[in-house]
C-alpha cells in the first residue's frame, strides 16, 4: 500500500508540474477533465482505466524491482518488498482469470481489480440484472478467495 500511494503521489505531482509547466490555470484544467469524462462512454471508460492501471502497475513493479535489486536494503525491506510483489503478481492473475471467464460468458466489456481484500467488477450496467450480478458474484468467488461481501459489481451506464 505504501508503494502504492507512492506512485499515487508521484502521479499527481507530474501532472501538477505538466499543468504548471504549461501555464494554464489548474481549475481550468480539472473542469476539462470532468467534461471529458462525463462524454465518455462505458467502453471508454473502462479503457481508459485499464491503461491507466496498466501502467500504475508497471511502474510499482519497477519500485519494487529496484528494491529488491539495491544492496543497500536491509533484509526487512526486502522481504516486505517481496511479499509486495507477490501480492501485486497475484491480483494481476486474479483479475486477468475473472476477466476472461466473465468475457467467455458473455459480458462484452469488464473491468476487474483485486485487491488486498476486495474485488471491484466494473460491466456496462445497461444490460446487468439480478442474474448477471449472481453470475458476477458466482465467478469471483470461485477464482478467488474474496468473500461475497468484499465483492462490488459497479454497473457503467
Amino acid at each position: 500500500m505504501l508503494v502504492l500511494a507512492a506512485i499515487i503521489n508521484m502521479s499527481v505531482k507530474s501532472k501538477k508540474a505538466s499543468v504548471e509547466n504549461e501555464n494554464e490555470n489548474p481549475q481550468d484544467v480539472e473542469n476539462q477533465e470532468e467534461v471529458q469524462t462525463a462524454s465518455l462512454t462505458a467502453a471508454q471508460v473502462l479503457s481508459s482505466y485499464e491503461a491507466e492501471r496498466r501502467t500504475t502497475r508497471l511502474k510499482e513493479l519497477e519500485y519494487l524491482d529496484e528494491i529488491l535489486a539495491d544492496e543497500n536494503t536491509d533484509e526487512e525491506t526486502r522481504t516486505l518488498a517481496s511479499q509486495q510483489r507477490i501480492e501485486v503478481m497475484k491480483n494481476i492473475q486474479d483479475e486477468q482469470v475473472i476477466s476472461e471467464v466473465l468475457i467467455g460468458k458473455g459480458f462484452e466489456r469488464v473491468t476487474v481489480v483485486c485487491g488486498s481484500d476486495s474485488v471491484n467488477v466494473l460491466v456496462d450496467g445497461s444490460t446487468l440484472d439480478d442474474a448477471k450480478v449472481a453470475q458476477i458474484l458466482d465467478v469471483v468467488l470461485t477464482e478467488t478467495e474474496a468473500t461475497a461481501e468484499n465483492v462490488k459489481i459497479i454497473p457503467l451506464d
